[in-house]
């Protein structure tokens, strides 16, 4: 499955992002956006992978080398461990 998405903001800012669900373990996704005022351009990369029936792993990544990663644990029926970085 893929998704794209465009947007714009007050004519000064254009995006866009693209989501693929590449099996039914990883997904990916990149977004994009463009500042006409200050010609500046963004982007950022994430993925999320899922180990086992109960954890997922994530990251993200951007142009300004910030970078996001997070663990998600199901411990039982309505009770998830969230740890985020």
């Amino acid at each position: 499955m893929t998704d794209i998405l465009f947007d714009r903001n007050d004519a000064n800012e254009v995006g866009g992002s693209v989501y693929q669900r590449i099996n039914d373990r990883l997904e990916t996704g990149v977004q994009l956006a463009w500042t006409a005022g200050a010609n500046q351009t963004r982007f950022a990369f994430a993925s999320k992978y899922q180990l086992d029936g109960q954890t997922v792993v994530g990251a993200k990544v951007n142009n300004i080398c910030q970078v996001g990663l997070s663990f998600q644990q199901l411990l039982r029926p309505g009770i998830t461990f969230n740890l985020f970085c």
